[in-house]
């Protein structure tokens, strides 16, 4: 019998706030980007990074894979 993932565990990447989500799509509506602009524009534009906060690298995944899913 398999037993069930643990989902309590602490590892891997810290989940997106829905501020930041939120203010990636108000973002990428002012500037009528698709959303793989939109993404690029999280891990390349300085302004968009000082608007967001700083983003590392999985982190960014793990933002544009939640925010394209919706």
């Amino acid at each position: 019998m398999r037993s069930s993932p643990d989902c309590s565990r602490s590892e891997g990447i810290r989940p997106t706030s829905p501020a930041r989500l939120v203010m990636v799509w108000v973002l990428q509506s002012a500037e009528g980007l698709t959303d793989r602009r939109a993404a690029e524009a999280v891990r390349g534009r300085v302004d968009w990074e000082f608007l967001l906060g700083p983003v590392e690298g999985s982190g960014v995944r793990r933002l544009v894979s939640a925010y394209t899913a919706t």
